[in-house]
């Protein structure tokens, strides 16, 4: 199991590390864990383009190798054809296998759309097919979490 480093409040000190000690302390972990205790010769790396994705598929690949890493790049309508691409390019630099699916028609046929915009309209009565919108999640000082919805009307208000 990776060790948590930090044992004081974060700082900038704790900023100040040795970045290949680090990675190469938790490319020893994942390799202790996916090949000795879960006894597996190689991981799936959900792949969004995004930074976190990213990181974790370069340190899997450092632990295991290219050949035991496949990237998995699940797009669906409303995902960014930018996350795709980047998703692409990780895994092309990375040297590994990239697998894609397109979780579009899952989505639709359980009913995930549908029952996201039914709650939209509880809140939002004319939501319809041509307002954009955002979820928002706030975190104040305290702790508490908050969310709210941001909806762009057809005629952009």
């Amino acid at each position: 199991m990776i060790q948590p480093v930090l044992t004081a409040p974060l700082s900038r000190a704790s900023l100040r590390i040795d970045a290949r000690r680090e990675s190469d302390r938790v490319a020893g972990a994942i390799r202790e864990q996916v090949t000795r205790t879960l006894g597996r010769r190689g991981v799936v790396i959900g792949l969004s383009g995004g930074v976190d994705s990213s990181v974790a598929a370069a340190l899997a690949v450092r632990a295991l190798g290219r050949e035991r890493v496949i990237g998995l790049l699940m797009p669906e309508r409303e995902s960014s054809a930018e996350s795709l691409r980047l998703g692409r390019v990780i895994a092309e630099h990375l040297g590994i296998e990239a697998i894609v699916e397109d979780l579009t028609a899952m989505l639709e046929s359980s009913g995930c759309y549908a029952r996201r915009d039914r709650a939209i309209r509880s809140i939002v009565p004319e939501f319809n097919d041509g307002c954009r919108f955002k979820l928002m999640f706030v975190r104040s000082g305290d702790g508490y979490t908050s969310s709210s919805i941001v909806v762009a009307g057809t005629d952009g208000r």
